[in-house]
């Protein structure tokens, strides 16, 4: 690894693991933050990284980068071909330069090292240094255009002479990273194998074949059945693509590696065998990857590579651009979480804002209103595979600096344990005392009988009682269910009919309870449940109403107060005031 972190102004630095995925909206300044890189590491202007700018590259995003405090001659020269130097105790590196196709080298006195020793390292104290005029040798980086002239067929090379391009480098490379680079096109791509044609001993390019022309002892013959193969110059952009990142990794060994938009031309499938290659390659290779991406394919293959995986979320407002890490350690959990899909996980970290519903019916009807209020709204929408799994769900999107919205039902205050942990979940604080105080009033509402409970229940009974002296009840079959039977489940009346099924003296302190609860980012449907939002009429199956119910979002028939609802959860996800992230601004 080289770097250790990335500095924006005064805020905060966002730190860096072996891989890392830079993401976030267009305009939101993932390219330019890998620019940056390279202005600061190399003091190059990403147009033209091999380079190097007299004045000084002015960065546009970062202010700085902070190298890892384990840095040494040994890490860094990694990779290179090292030459005794014409003066005493001097090196001559050679090696490829950040392009991958030109050659770079550079002589260094031992004492150039020295810098290395300061404890705490920064790119613009380097670029005051020597060392800065070595660091080329030490970016790999990357553009969709560059990457498609990077294999394109070239000249070969002597032994004895410096490699000017990756295939050249390539020609002398050992037989385990050919195999290796063949291995990795085709389980990403499902290419045919893909080899290195030297016969023509004075030019380099990469062929494709099911199966390739034995060796023989005929130069002549060999070079003439190799041109017969189909080239990888011909072929379509998206294995150009593969190849071209795969074979990039591969010679860039000791190297920070900068690939912007990784993914561009690569359909789903491909795209997350990719994004996992690199992930679990990059460790052996003994790289440092950060990737800028938009494609959500490729995160998620990233994210299953491996637990060593950083991400960065970047937002722009205005003039400022905003920049999170999630460490390894906040998104291994979620990656392993039962109750979210990949799809929903990389939806999650991409928009960054999240509202969490008990289960999918919920979600969806909740997440068409949004739609409808919010037509560009960045706010995720997913759902808990069930009310009790709601509080865990939160917590695992907390911890990734995700900020989080909690939609449940009101029979959540059914059970102090299930409330007290989606509190605590959700704010990392135990409940307010008033908060318990209310709830254990509904609680003991609950608990005592209400009249028309008590009517129901005496008119089962008397019905019982004419049915056996007629002859015509099963009496332990009606009994039992007489036992079983719930008296005055007030619960169940609080579920369908919410705060309108409290008492005049109650509800008062339950409509406080759910306004606090809010500005917690818990959102208790005040209607009970999700079918309290539209009455159809009648009774009617869960099924059937949410039938009608996306019929009637459809139609844009929306209740005045479920619009109300979502646009209170949206408005506290996009709230800055209260955001539970660290964010770094210009």
């Amino acid at each position: 690894m080289l770097i250790d972190s990335l500095v924006i102004g005064a805020g905060k630095p966002a730190k860096l693991s072996r891989v890392n995925a830079l993401v976030g909206a267009n305009n939101s300044g993932k390219s330019t933050i890998l620019e940056d890189i390279v202005r600061l590491v190399v003091n190059c202007e990403p147009s033209a990284p091999d380079v190097q700018v007299e004045d000084g590259a002015v960065p546009r995003v970062l202010t700085d980068v902070e190298y890892i405090k384990s840095l040494n001659e040994d890490s860094l020269t990694r990779g290179l071909r090292k030459e005794e130097g014409l003066e005493a105790g001097s090196f001559r590196y050679q090696g490829l330069g950040p392009t991958l196709q030109t050659a770079g080298a550079i002589t260094l006195p031992a004492e150039t090292w020295n810098v290395l020793q300061r404890p705490k390292l920064m790119a613009t104290a380097v670029q005051k240094s020597k060392i800065v005029d070595f660091l080329p040798l030490r970016i790999a980086y990357s553009t969709a255009t560059m990457r498609r002239t990077l294999l394109e067929s070239c000249p070969a090379v002597s032994p004895l002479e410096p490699a000017e391009n990756v295939l050249q480098a390539f020609q002398y490379a050992s037989q385990n990273k050919r195999e290796m680079f063949a291995e990795a096109c085709r389980q990403i791509a499902d290419a045919p194998q893909i080899r290195l044609d030297d016969t023509q001993v004075v030019s380099l390019c990469l062929r494709l074949a099911g199966e390739f022309p034995a060796v023989s002892g005929d130069p002549v013959a060999m070079a003439r059945e190799y041109d017969a193969l189909d080239r990888l110059d011909d072929q379509s952009d998206g294995l150009r693509e593969v190849a071209s990142i795969v074979l990039g990794m591969l010679m860039s060994e000791g190297r920070l590696v900068l690939i912007d938009d990784p993914a561009s031309h690569l359909a789903p499938d491909v795209a997350v065998k990719l994004g996992k290659w690199i992930a679990t390659h990059a460790e052996m290779l003994g790289v440092q990857v950060i990737v800028a991406t938009h494609h959500q394919a490729f995160l998620s293959g990233l994210l299953a590579g491996g637990d060593g995986v950083s991400l960065l979320p970047l937002a722009r407002q205005g003039d400022h651009t905003r920049i999170q890490s999630i460490p390894p350690q906040a998104l291994g959990p979620l990656s392993r979480s039962p109750f979210l899909s990949d799809a929903e996980l990389v939806n999650c970290l991409f928009r960054q804002q999240v509202v969490v519903a008990p289960s999918d019916e919920d979600r969806a009807i909740y997440q068409r209103v949004a739609e409808q209020l919010h037509t560009d709204s960045s706010v995720a929408f997913v759902h808990a595979h069930g009310q009790s799994n709601v509080a865990p769900v939160a917590q695992l999107l907390k911890k990734a600096g995700l900020r989080v919205a909690s939609i449940v039902d009101m029979d959540i205050f059914s059970s102090e344990q299930a409330f007290m942990e989606l509190v605590m979940n959700l704010t990392g604080d135990q409940p307010l005392t008033t908060w318990l105080s209310t709830r254990d009033k509904m609680a003991k509402s609950v608990s005592e009988a209400s009249p028309q409970a008590i009517r129901e229940d005496a008119e089962d009974v008397e019905a019982f009682l004419e049915q056996i002296q007629a002859g015509q009840a099963d009496e332990l079959v009606e009994a039992s269910r007489l036992q079983t039977k719930p008296s005055a489940d007030v619960w169940q009346t609080i579920r369908e009919q919410g705060l309108d099924g409290l008492s005049e003296d109650l509800r008062p302190w339950v409509e406080q309870l759910l306004d606090e609860l809010q500005q917690k980012g818990i959102f208790v449907v005040p209607k009970g449940q999700l079918q309290g939002w539209i009455d159809f009429g009648g009774l009617q199956s869960r099924e059937d109403w949410f039938f009608n119910a996306v019929h009637e979002m459809e139609i844009e028939e929306c209740p005045g107060d479920l619009q109300v609802f979502v646009s209170q959860t949206i408005d506290y996800c996009l709230s800055p005031l209260a955001s539970n992230r660290t964010h770094h601004g210009t």
